[in-house]
C-alpha cells in the first residue's frame, strides 16, 4: 500500500488496497476548494445554491462553493453542509476521486489516504479483486461525469457562438476577512440575452430555448446570491 507518500491523492488498486476501505462513509465537503465542477445536468439546481461559471481557458462548467483556501461558502459556522446547499455530483463520494490523466480517461483515487483509507475496513473497497458495491458506484458516476462533458462542452460552444459570454471577475469581502479576487472566469451577458429574447432570435440563429434558459443561470445575476452571503460586493 503506497499510502506513506505525502500526496494529497493515491490512485486505487485492486491488488494493493485489497481488503482496505474507507475511514468515513458520509459525503464531506472539501473545505480547500474554490471552484467544484458540475456537469451539464446539475447546472439549474447548482446555481440555485451558488453562481456557476465557464472557466475560462476549458468549456467547463464550475460552481463557485468558497473564496479563499480554507474557507467553503457552503458549510455553515459549525462546519456542517448548509441546509440549501447543493452538493456537485463529482463530491458525493469524497473521499473518492476522480483524477484525470493524460489520455482523457481517469483514475479512481482516494484523496488524503493517510486519514481516509484504513486497512481491514468494515466495508472494504475491493474483496479479492472484486469492487464493493460502494466504488462501482462511485466508478459509474464518475463515468457518467465524464460522458456528459462533451454535452457541456457542445452548450458552452453554442452560447459562445451567440456572442453571449464575457470574461469577468469578483472582489468579494468575507466578513471580517481581507479583499479576495475570484476569476477571471466566463459568464453570460444577461443584457445580450434580453436583447435576443425581445427580438425573438431564438430558433433562427441557432439559439434554442435550452441555450437561453442556461444563459440566464449562467449570467451575472446569479452573482447576488454569493454577494448576500459575503456582505461587500464587486
Amino acid at each position: 500500500m503506497r499510502t506513506s507518500q505525502k500526496s494529497a491523492y493515491v490512485a486505487l488498486s485492486e491488488t494493493e488496497h485489497d481488503g482496505f476501505g474507507l475511514r468515513t462513509s458520509s459525503t464531506i465537503v472539501p473545505s480547500d476548494e474554490i471552484f467544484a465542477q458540475v456537469g451539464l445536468h446539475e447546472v439549474l439546481d447548482a446555481s440555485r445554491t451558488l453562481p456557476v461559471v465557464i472557466a475560462k481557458n476549458e468549456p467547463a462548467f464550475a460552481m463557485v462553493c468558497g473564496v479563499e483556501r480554507g474557507r467553503n461558502l457552503m458549510l455553515d459556522p459549525t462546519g456542517n453542509l448548509r441546509r440549501e446547499a447543493y452538493v456537485p455530483e463529482v463530491w458525493r463520494h469524497y473521499p473518492l476521486v476522480a483524477l484525470s490523466t493524460r489520455d482523457d480517461t481517469f483514475v479512481c483515487a482516494v484523496h488524503d489516504p493517510m486519514s481516509n483509507l484504513a486497512a481491514d475496513a468494515e466495508v472494504p473497497l475491493f474483496k479479492d479483486g472484486t469492487r464493493s458495491e460502494k466504488l462501482t458506484a462511485a466508478v459509474d458516476s464518475f463515468q457518467a461525469f465524464a460522458n456528459a462533458g462533451v454535452a457541456a462542452r457542445t452548450m458552452i460552444e453554442e452560447l459562445g457562438g451567440l456572442g453571449l459570454l464575457v470574461e469577468n471577475s469578483a472582489t468579494l469581502q468575507p466578513v471580517g476577512g481581507a479583499k479576495v479576487t475570484v476569476g477571471p472566469y466566463r459568464v453570460v451577458d444577461i443584457e445580450q440575452v434580453n436583447a435576443m429574447i425581445e427580438r425573438g432570435a431564438y430558433g433562427r440563429k441557432g439559439a434554442s430555448r435550452l441555450a437561453l434558459v442556461f444563459a440566464i443561470a449562467l449570467s451575472q445575476r446569479n452573482w447576488r446570491t454569493l454577494l448576500d452571503w459575503m456582505g461587500d460586493g464587486p
